[in-house]
């Protein structure tokens, strides 16, 4: 309580030392907001979250370009989904599920601090991409959200957050989980990011016409024979191309996947150009992307060195278990 009431006579010695000054709105908004900040201390400061909300965000601009009123934004509403009432958290969950962003966003309407549509929908971005890499989330479903948000939020500003949430949630670097994907293969399974776990991926996206992609199977199938034991190796290839050099994907003796060109597998993995390999680990978290190749590069690298750390990284963890 103490704290308190401190904070709000230094609040009032700010005002009155800057209230005069209209000039300068950027800087009286950060000093406004690193005070809010201070007011958000856990176990410091005594108002709830509606007071807070009340005082310093109800009748507020949005200020995007504010790092302080940007960070108290991102503090306010850290880890919504555990905060919502059960019935709320369910019709978000349900909006999720049918890839609503129209549902997510009426949910999320009855959540008093989220009375303003631009920051309800600045809020929905942040939810979102906190729950993507939850297990009890349609990774698939948020991804379709985001992108309907990019495209057709009311609001300028929020379109080119989703956007860039967008981007980043499906960037491919080493470290971050990799995509999910369901293809189907030569025999009419379906196979998922999960039907791999427990081994190194090595995804081969080629074009089977190509004559680069043809000089790489031989020395891939050498590759293979080393090492299959410990790495599972897929090829992937665009259903025109594949139609033009059957032989080619015939001596292959890993599963194939023939998929149309505009799948959202080749946009998810970044695929330019052809040969393009992608490494994936045993817990489906992305190794290298673009991976190094069966034939050397510039620096006379190719993947054979990191697949025989693997193995014998994996051979070592087999030992320590007996």
């Amino acid at each position: 309580m103490e704290f308190s009431k401190n904070l709000d006579i230094f609040k009032g010695y700010v005002e009155k030392y800057y209230g005069a000054d209209t000039s300068d709105v950027y800087f009286k908004t950060y000093v406004r907001f690193s005070i809010a900040s201070m007011d958000n201390i856990q176990h410091a400061a005594e108002r709830n979250r509606y007071e807070k909300h009340d005082f310093y965000l109800k009748n507020f601009p949005v200020s995007y370009k504010n790092d302080a009123y940007m960070l108290y934004i991102n503090s306010f509403y850290d880890r919504m989904m555990p905060r919502l009432p059960m019935e709320t958290n369910n019709r978000v969950y349900l909006g999720i599920l049918k890839s609503s962003p129209t549902l997510v966003m009426r949910a999320l309407s009855t959540e008093y601090t989220l009375v303003n549509m631009r920051i309800r929908e600045i809020v929905m971005i942040k939810t979102l991409s906190e729950s993507y890499y939850s297990s009890d989330m349609p990774k698939t479903n948020i991804l379709t959200i985001l992108d309907s948000v990019a495209n057709n939020s009311l609001f300028e500003s929020n379109g080119i957050i989703a956007k860039n949430m967008l981007a980043r949630l499906t960037e491919l670097v080493p470290g971050g989980k990799s995509p999910e994907f369901a293809l189907k293969n030569e025999q009419g399974e379906m196979k998922t990011l999960k039907a791999y776990a427990g081994k190194h991926l090595y995804i081969q996206f080629m074009d089977p016409s190509g004559l680069k992609s043809q000089l790489e199977i031989d020395p891939l199938i050498q590759l293979h024979e080393k090492y299959k034991d410990d790495i599972v190796f897929i090829s992937i290839c665009a259903k025109r191309d594949a139609a033009q050099s059957k032989a080619a994907l015939d001596k292959i003796p890993w599963e194939k996947f023939t998929i149309e060109e505009g799948d959202a597998v080749f946009k998810n993995f970044k695929v330019a150009t052809y040969p393009y390999y992608v490494l994936i680990d045993e817990m489906g978290y992305v190794v290298a992307a673009p991976a190094l190749t069966p034939l050397p590069n510039g620096k006379y690298e190719t993947i054979d060195k990191v697949f025989y750390y693997i193995q014998e990284a994996r051979k070592a963890i087999r030992e320590n278990r007996r």
